[in-house]
């Protein structure tokens, strides 16, 4: 046996040369020490292993069944080798081959069939797969990235990566093979620990149908975005399974910093009436502070019901885009001519019917609104049918032309006309993450929903944030704003702007007040811009108005007086208060997964790590992160006396308590700031 200890530099001289050229060969009863860095404890004999070839053993072939049939594997093979390391050279394992292949010849073309797929191969399937890349641009990605690896490898096929896709999910999302009981884990265990917010419906109060459902998640983020924010869009989605019956429900907001819709939480069901809706809002009502002021929905008197009797004090407005087909589908319906109308006459009376729908559906003014209302009626006085429905459904209280009327949506609600944030948000669910596929288990979305739209969303809003590659649509409409007001001349500031003082052009030491700027386009048309706080608020520009973000009138005067948009400062609060957030929650996160969610005091090493001290040092961190929110409020004029009196109470309590079991244990506190 020879004295040389073989590592990765010098294995070749080991080797023998295989008959398939490129490929070496361990020689037969030759021993060969291994180098092996880690050390190991244990007995005389710290490892010992006796392995055999891949081929070794038998298969009874079955082609009585199935005719086309490759060779088996298994070929009775008898090649075995040893492996050992002792515990007096535990730094050198001992390697030999003692007896040699047989019925085969190892490294032939027609072996690399038999081969397993190598351990760095898989370790790129998985990766590629976990990163939610299909099997077949895996297989693709995979076969690149080996081309270079030689000979005698056995390439992946595309069998291989599903097979390994199959056994991944059961680590990823299929925790157990009974779906319903998947679910359940989800629900019980692996979401609470991630600090996500549950919703299970309790559906018997008022269903007997013992196979209905509903449940609903909610991650850390999601809250916090759902707490800055007054408007929503709310509606459900089919095709989400292997079941016609289950429905994705789904709140979304225009997210502050990407401008686009983001989902902010879901409920799943298979009961399509008031029931789960209405007890899902009262659940984030009372478990995620949702408050909103305004909610946008289809024309769905399911959710109109829920809606009101879970939050009363919301506004409800339907989509315009659900509104005007509703209308249409029912025209071409209920409006019909006698038989001396030909059909292209019926058709073209149809049309002009349909156009003055429009015009009233896109109305702001209220009384022009209300008039073209009432010149539509006395038009469609002789399709009774058609008129019945117009004023039964749509016109015949307050409260239906409040639900729809342009003329009564708040600026604030403005981008929520339609749902068109939720309908993207639907469509990009089903072809970009479910690749065009129905999913066929429910606990497929929920992983889908927390793994890979979870993560996309805040990976999203960080590049969007940093202005990292192209812009977002706020960034893209400021830009376009801000070079308007840019290509106006200098010298034609002076003529375009008028101080709080009415004087044309001069500039003030204190810029608070409004100021009146010309319109880019009309020559008699000005616009009054706010500024207060040394902050530029708004302006009465319809642009302003819909849109609510910094408009031309805005970044003219701007770059006028040199102050800061309100929006801007805002905007980043609102970032930055999710960040903190969302580090307060991975704080308590972290606190309690090491107590792993204990509440009784447990002494370590001499160490009180109660549950309840880490959580109040994890606030106390969250406080601290809020100074600046704090001097923030100093320059909001009428503030609540009332409430911060509340707050210093609260906290002078807290300290109180504090300083009372420092006292009753001063002996661990005598030696902090003193030499005694």
């Amino acid at each position: 046996m020879s004295n040389t200890i073989f590592n990765l530099s010098n294995v070749q001289n080991a080797l023998v040369n295989s008959p398939t050229e490129g490929i070496k060969m361990l020689p037969l009863d030759v021993v060969v020490k291994w180098n092996k860095c880690r050390k190991l404890r244990a007995r005389e004999l710290m490892y010992g292993e006796t392995k055999k070839c891949h081929r070794a053993g038998f298969y009874i072939s079955d082609r009585n069944v199935r005719l086309a049939q490759k060779d088996t594997k298994l070929c009775y093979c008898e090649a075995t080798i040893f492996i050992k390391q002792y515990v007096n050279n535990p730094e050198v394992v001992l390697i030999c081959m003692t007896n040699d292949h047989t019925n085969h010849v190892p490294g032939d073309a027609s072996e690399i069939r038999t081969l397993p797929l190598p351990s760095e191969a898989i370790k790129i399937i998985e990766d590629q797969l976990k990163g939610g890349s299909t099997c077949r641009n895996t297989r693709i990605s995979v076969l690149k990235q080996i081309e270079e690896w030689g000979v005698g490898i056995r390439k992946p096929n595309y069998e291989d990566i599903y097979n390994r896709m199959r056994k991944m999910k059961n680590l990823l999302y299929k925790f157990h093979p009974d779906e319903n009981k998947s679910l359940d884990i989800w629900m019980r265990e692996k979401l609470p620990s991630q600090n996500y917010c549950i919703f299970t419906g309790d559906l018997s109060a008022y269903s007997n149908n013992a196979q209905h459902f509903a449940f609903g998640f909610q991650s850390p983020s999601q809250m916090m975005l759902m707490r800055i924010s007054q408007s929503f869009c709310l509606d459900a989605t089919h095709n989400i399974s292997a079941r016609n019956i289950e429905i994705l429900y789904s709140l979304v907001i225009r997210h502050p910093d990407t401008g686009k819709g983001s989902p902010v939480a879901y409920m799943i069901t298979n009961d399509h009436s008031v029931g789960p809706i209405n007890q899902w809002l009262v659940h984030l009502r009372e478990k995620s502070c949702f408050t909103p002021l305004y909610i946008t929905i289809d024309c769905s008197i399911a959710e109109v019901n829920a809606i009101t009797a879970a939050l009363p004090q919301t506004i409800i407005h339907f989509c315009e885009f659900h509104v005007l087909r509703a209308w249409q589908h029912n025209l071409d319906s209920k409006v019909k001519l006698d038989a001396s109308y030909t059909s292209e006459q019926l058709g073209k009376y149809k049309y002009e019917l349909k156009a003055d729908l429009k015009n009233i559906l896109i109305e702001s003014d209220e009384d022009e609104f209300l008039r073209k209302i009432q010149e539509f009626r006395l038009r469609v006085q002789s399709q009774q049918q058609f008129l019945a429905y117009f004023e039964r459904k749509w016109i015949g209280t307050e409260e239906l032309l409040r639900r729809w009327g342009r003329p009564y949506v708040a600026n604030d609600h403005q981008r929520y006309l339609t749902n068109n944030y939720i309908e993207s948000w639907h469509n990009q669910l089903k072809t970009i993450y479910f690749g065009r596929t129905r999913i066929r288990r429910l606990d497929r979305l929920v992983f889908i929903l927390t793994n890979d739209v979870e993560f996309f969303y805040d990976e999203e809003v960080e590049r969007i944030h940093i202005q990292n590659g192209r812009m977002g649509p706020i960034e893209n409409e400021l830009a376009r704003h801000s070079f308007s007001a840019n290509t106006i001349q200098d010298d034609m500031l002076p003529f375009m702007i008028i101080n709080p003082l009415n004087e044309i052009g001069n500039s003030m030491e204190d810029s608070n007040g409004k100021w009146t700027v010309k319109s880019f386009t009309g020559e008699a048309q000005w616009y009054q811009v706010n500024v207060s706080n040394n902050l530029i608020q708004n302006c009465t520009c319809p642009n302003f108005a819909s849109r609510q973000i910094p408009c031309k009138h805005a970044h003219l005067l701007k770059r006028f007086i040199g102050l800061d948009f309100a929006y801007t400062v805002q905007r980043e609060n609102n970032h930055l208060q999710l960040q903190r957030s969302l580090a307060s929650e991975h704080e308590v996160a972290v606190v309690n997964e090491e107590v792993e969610n204990e509440t009784n005091t447990v002494v370590v090493s001499g160490r009180n790590n109660s549950v309840w001290l880490q959580r109040i040092m994890a606030q106390n961190t969250t406080l601290h992160h809020q100074r600046e929110d704090l001097e923030q409020l100093m320059d909001v004029p009428g503030i609540d006396e009332a409430e911060l009196q509340v707050i210093s109470g609260l906290l002078g309590e807290a300290m109180n308590r504090i300083d009372t079991l420092r006292n009753v244990n001063f002996s661990r506190f005598r030696n902090l700031n003193t030499q005694r």
